[in-house]
Formats: structure tokens, C-alpha cells, sequence
């Protein structure tokens, strides 16, 4: 809002919710995320809603910085992932949220970030349960196995905004550095539940 009302004079200006909003206030009020369907029946799960990290939005950050500052990232991630899912007895579920080849196919990332997470389990010793889709799911989907689990790990926009119109528990990473996701939560009270990728590595 503040970037436009710069550039452009307006003489009133109205700022309206993401239209995502819309649609998950419409599916919570439709009793559709009541109907688990063909769900897993453990609701003991960390879901994982993330995406690979790319170029453009490394920021100030040179390249070499950025790639060092990506591999930190990927290996603390893993770590935390799993640190979390053994200190609450939790499975993890890897999720997608875009499937598009433009714009990065989170399930690639989730098959790297699996095969990471199995090979740290293995290195600790430890018992892992982990799932991740292979298949494009839809958002009705999305949002219902956001509704049974025990915490959503968020890192795509839209999940953050699904996680919080949801009211369930969440935490965001802003891969944005400061962008989207920071504002988002920013006028919703909530940069509580934030960290960033630096946090993170």
C-alpha cells in the first residue's frame, strides 16, 4: 500500500485481503475441513509446507554469500525438523503447496529434504517416521491436513496465510527477507510465529 500511494496519487485507497482469504474462510464455514477422507488417521504430525530457497530473493546477499548462507539453512533446517518431531513424539508430512515447473515444484525440494532428514536419523541413531506427497494435492486438501495436525512448519506465502485464517498452530520462515511474509504477519500482530532463513542458519 505504502509503495503505491508513492507512486501513484489516488484519492482513496482501500486495502482488501489476499482473495486466498476468501476461500479459506468459505471452506472452513462449508464443513469440509471436517471431513478427514482418506487422511492419515495419526494427527500427530509436524507438516512441512516448505520450498527451495532460489536467487532471486537473495537480497543484498552476493552470490557466494547466498549459497553459503543456503547450505547453513538447509542443514539447520533439517535439524530442527527433526529435533521438533522427536522432542513431541511427532511424524513429519511433507507437503506441497506448488507443483507448477515454473516457479520450483516443492515436491522436488520435499525429496531432497526427505533424504536429508532420513540421513541425519540415521546418523543420530534415531526412529523417524516421515511422509511426503508425490502427487499435486488439492487446497481443500492443503487445508485440511493443516486442520489435524499438531504444528505446521510454514514457508510459502500462501501457507502462512492459510495457517493463520485457519487459526491453527504455525510457525513461518520468511524466505523473503523482510518481504511478503514479514508484512503479512506483521498487520496481523503476529511476528511471533517468524524467523527468518539467518535466524535458521
Amino acid at each position: 500500500t505504502n509503495c503505491c500511494l508513492q507512486k501513484f496519487s489516488a484519492p482513496k485507497v482501500i486495502t482488501v485481503p489476499d482473495p486466498a482469504t476468501s476461500y479459506v474462510n468459505f471452506t472452513k464455514s462449508s464443513g469440509l475441513l471436517d471431513e478427514k477422507g482418506s487422511l492419515s488417521s495419526s494427527t500427530r504430525k509436524i507438516s512441512c509446507f516448505l520450498r527451495d530457497w532460489t536467487l532471486e530473493y537473495r537480497g543484498n546477499l552476493d552470490q557466494s554469500e547466498f549459497y553459503t548462507i543456503k547450505r547453513q539453512f538447509e542443514n539447520q533446517l533439517t535439524h530442527l525438523v527433526l529435533a521438533i518431531a522427536q522432542k513431541k513424539s511427532l511424524d513429519i508430512h511433507l507437503l506441497p503447496m506448488h507443483t507448477f515447473c515454473v516457479g520450483g515444484d516443492d515436491r522436488i525440494y520435499n525429496r531432497r529434504f526427505a533424504k536429508a532428514l532420513n540421513s541425519l536419523a540415521k546418523e543420530k541413531q534415531v526412529q523417524l517416521t516421515l511422509d511426503f506427497e508425490r502427487e499435486p494435492i488439492s487446497p481443500v486438501k492443503i487445508l485440511q491436513y493443516m486442520s489435524h495436525t499438531k504444528l505446521n512448519l510454514c514457508m510459502r506465502f500462501h501457507s502462512v496465510l492459510f495457517a493463520e485464517t485457519l487459526g491453527v498452530p504455525y510457525i513461518a520462515i520468511d524466505y523473503t527477507n523482510g518481504g511478503k511474509i514479514r508484512s503479512f504477519l506483521a498487520s496481523k500482530s503476529k511476528l511471533d510465529r517468524l524467523l527468518t532463513l539467518q535466524d535458521i542458519a
